[in-house]
């Protein structure tokens, strides 16, 4: 194999390289059947062959497709969904970890990366169409098929420059991230014959932000002349050789030091709890106003604990999975920072945002066994995770979210696994306890309390919001409800 400035490409390997797929990456793999998986006018073949369509063999791929989503949708799906979920695959398929991936672009629509980073522990595939990007999360490697997925829940599936195009004006973020991603970093183009070179016309027409691409390198298969020199004018540099070839490459590289380092200190280094020193400090009074609490408000131990402080540690302690529920602004998301930061605990201690299937296969391959408590915030917005969390011993969390949507979720979930705690109510010492912590500039002189309908205690919403002078809890809390209407109006309309 022969590559164009290797020393550069080789650094760029090690310091952060996207990876931009075609249909020849996956050629090393198969399907349920033992199939190796098709390719252009292969897939077009077995499509005919399958639904009885040979007074079309003279059609292309993506007008046989259009006329089997127009005629016989959920078969064609189904057919494309089995054949593209690959069972096994090419062991040097592993060499990517040899090498600091940051993004994966792919017009490919089978599951192979995700297979491959599955026992991963380093990385976790994170599905860009699926859970949005992930900036914040070092472990996280966005992954954005083109194409679509047969991953995706409800997939439509584009297999022509054309539906490429369709897909990128229905969904112009996808796009905008796509641009973002080759102007940021070096990309090397994988699996890709001359017939996929207007997919990259296309995209070098309309950079998102005048700044250029960078480096690129394109792995051609036995090219001629002409094809090399179309791709070099194209700004192309050329890798001679195979995916096997490139792999076996891969297997050669070592990580720069920074990341071998992060790999070898820190076996989830994107989900350790921090200390003091570590953060940014920050005024309390943001917290009062209405901003989400950071860990500074916790480290700094400027925010008063209630009674259900005492009553989560006792079950964490009591080796119990938690379940914390409550209304927006209620004071879970605070509650499980503390109980982060403060509880005792004989093992690693882990929060988490949200926790994705991927993230969750992530943590537990990275972990290997080792005792731990794990906090997870908004679980619901993808309780697969959690579910997997909890098949694993020597696994222990403390999760939160919103009471009507964990209500959606309860079906799923074994509940005699969990214990419940609803902290939308409050004692009356509790109560009197945040209002004395309430900064003297900005609490109200003249302490309000007023009792709902029925004797039920405030929460700490509306504690805050009747002994402040300056209010501005009211307005994340109608943010919220702003959010709802999007989302369930009849939730919505509930709460409104």
């Amino acid at each position: 194999m022969q590559i164009e400035n290797e020393a550069t490409f080789r650094l760029s390997a090690q310091s952060g390289l996207n990876l931009f797929l075609g249909a020849g990456f996956s050629l090393l793999s198969s399907d349920a059947n033992d199939r190796h998986l098709p390719v252009g006018d292969q897939l077009k073949d077995e499509l005919i062959r399958e639904f009885r369509l040979e007074e079309m063999s003279k059609l292309r791929l993506s007008q046989v497709c259009a006329y089997l989503e127009r005629t016989n949708k959920l078969p064609y799906l189904k057919y494309l969904k089995q054949r593209f979920t690959v069972k096994a695959y090419d062991n040097n398929y592993g060499n990517i970890e040899n090498i600091n991936v940051k993004n994966i672009f792919t017009t490919n629509i089978d599951d192979l990366i995700l297979n491959i980073y599955k026992n991963s522990t380093f990385n976790y595939i994170n599905v860009v169409s699926m859970h949005g990007s992930e900036h914040l999360d070092r472990s996280a490697i966005n992954y954005v098929p083109l194409h679509g997925s047969v991953v995706e829940n409800e997939p439509q599936f584009y297999f022509s420059d054309a539906d490429m195009a369709s897909a990128f004006a229905e969904d112009p973020d996808k796009w905008k991230y796509l641009s973002k991603g080759l102007e940021d970093y070096p990309t090397v183009f994988c699996g890709y014959g001359l017939n996929d070179a207007g997919v990259w016309e296309s995209l070098s027409s309309r950079q998102e932000s005048g700044r250029g691409h960078k480096s690129k390198w394109i792995l051609v298969n036995d090219a001629d002349a002409g094809t090399e020199e179309y791709f070099s004018a194209i700004d192309f540099q050329i890798i001679r050789g195979d995916t096997e070839e490139l792999l076996s490459y891969f297997s050669q590289l070592e990580l720069d030091d920074e990341l071998r380092q992060k790999r070898q200190s820190n076996f989830v280094p994107g989900y350790s709890i921090p200390q003091i020193g570590d953060v940014s400090v920050r005024p309390l009074r943001d917290f009062y106003e209405g901003a989400g609490p950071t860990w500074y408000d916790i480290l700094s131990g400027q925010l008063s604990h209630t009674a259900h402080f005492n009553n989560a540690q006792n079950k964490i302690n009591n080796k119990e999975n938690v379940v914390i529920l409550g209304i927006p602004a209620c004071g879970k998301t605070t509650l499980m920072m503390q109980l982060a930061a403060e509880v005792a605990f004989d093992g690693q201690k882990f929060f988490v945002d949200y926790c994705t299937e991927e993230k969750a296969n992530h943590i537990v391959n990275a972990i290997k066994g080792r005792k731990s408590l794990i906090f997870v915030d908004d679980f619901t917005d993808s309780v697969t995770g959690i579910l997997i969390l909890l098949k694993c011993p020597n696994i222990q969390i403390l999760a939160a979210d919103r009471s009507y949507i964990f209500d959606t979720v309860t079906h799923l979930m074994d509940l005699r696994k969990i214990s419940i705690i609803d902290v939308t109510e409050l004692r009356k010492i509790d109560i009197q306890r945040i209002y004395d912590n309430i900064p003297n500039d900005f609490r109200s002189e003249k302490f309000a309390l007023t009792e709902e309908e029925g004797g039920q205690f405030l929460s700490i919403f509306e504690i805050i919001e009747l002994n402040i002078r300056k209010t501005k809890l009211s307005e994340r809390f109608i943010e919220v409800l702003e959010g709802l209407r999007e989302s369930d109006i009849r939730l919505h309309d509930v709460f409104f």
